[in-house]
């Protein structure tokens, strides 16, 4: 008997969006990017900083980029989640305002406050009042166009900032990775895309098993330093798409502090899941931490697995892991028989914001 989250009836029934759809697209996001931005005249700006503003799924590319790349970026990347910069950002800081319908109030803000301090700006978006603000201004605008992303959410739209912020950390020399290892990525992206698909049944799909392990509990996602950003955008997508509350931490932070809390409240056993991330990247002692945290989840007796991620370099890696993660959300959705698409609390909130 095929498994529910087999059904194609049930998929059309909760993703009218076709949110799914977008999980796929992300590779092909990036590549779009790439190239765009890639081919746009840009002034020869030598910035020392580099400042991302964006909000919500508009910052879910920055956050990848910022750990992926950390390492590999020849100035500080600092993310701007407000309505201000941070203090050290001035003339010599490159800022990239990032917002998906270019209405975001605090990313408005924090680029009028970038432009009164005579930052060097690029925005990202597909128009609203910040894509006007950058015409006026003859500042740099990549107007994205989203043909890879059908759902139209800003969060399933997340290769498009990746796809650009590459291509300018590549365009203005302040990274030293090569055009190679964006194609590998995306290639990769593709492999995993065929292994989460819809037309992949359960017993072959990591991303339906995943959301059948997480149905009734709350997912504490744990990795590594270089995946921080695919764990926030992650948990993203567990909240937005599957309306399902879940955590996420990075090792070996955590063992600093959060072994000692999974003694209380009581029944903690009934209510987490630990889902640790591995991959041939991490480190040696890396690796041990996250085998004894996962003995001291497994002594507390909190159920947990591993995900074995297959990418070869950590780009691929966080694609990988945010891909596995998103497709799961919405076949976690359809689990709770909800459309993934539709975010009925933060449009209440922004409704009532004034």
């Amino acid at each position: 008997m095929a498994h529910y989250l087999d059904s194609e009836s049930t998929l059309r029934c909760y993703d009218t969006k076709d949110v799914l759809a977008s999980v796929g697209g992300f590779p092909e996001q990036i590549l779009q990017a790439w190239e765009e931005v890639g081919a746009m005249k840009l002034p020869r700006w030598k910035p020392v900083t580099m400042s991302i503003s964006g909000m919500g799924g508009s910052g879910l590319g920055p956050h990848i980029l910022q750990t992926a790349f950390g390492s590999r970026v020849r100035v500080p990347i600092i993310i701007s989640n407000g309505y201000m910069l941070h203090g050290h950002v001035n003339e010599k800081t490159l800022v990239v305002s990032v917002s998906y319908s270019g209405n975001t109030e605090e990313t408005i803000a924090a680029y009028k406050d970038g432009r009164m301090r005579g930052v060097k700006s690029f925005v990202i978006t597909t128009g609203g009042a910040l894509g006007e603000l950058a015409s006026r201004d003859a500042v740099p605008l990549y107007r994205v166009k989203p043909r890879h992303n059908p759902c139209g959410q800003p969060r399933m739209g997340l290769g498009y900032p990746l796809g650009a912020m590459a291509a300018l950390l590549h365009r203005f020399r302040l990274s030293n990775f090569i055009t190679g290892e964006i194609v590998q990525a995306i290639e990769h992206g593709r492999r995993v895309w065929k292994r989460v698909q819809f037309e992949t049944p359960f017993k072959e799909n990591p991303a339906k098993q995943l959301a059948a392990h997480l149905e009734n509990v709350m997912p504490v996602l744990i990795g590594t330093r270089f995946l921080g950003g695919a764990l926030h955008a992650s948990s993203n997508m567990m909240h937005e798409n599957a309306k399902h509350f879940g955590l996420y931490h990075r090792l070996p932070e955590m063992n600093h502090h959060l072994l000692e809390a999974l003694s209380f409240p009581s029944k903690l056993e009934r209510i987490l899941y630990g889902v640790f991330f591995d991959s041939s990247l991490v480190k040696p002692m890396v690796r041990q931490h996250g085998i004894i945290t996962q003995d001291i989840f497994t002594k507390h007796g909190i159920p947990n697995e591993v995900v074995k991620l297959r990418g070869t370099d950590a780009l691929s890696a966080s694609l990988e892991m945010v891909m596995i993660c998103a497709a799961a959300s919405v076949y976690l959705a359809m689990l709770h028989r909800i459309d993934p698409s539709e975010i009925p609390w933060v449009d209440y909130f922004k409704k009532h914001l004034h």
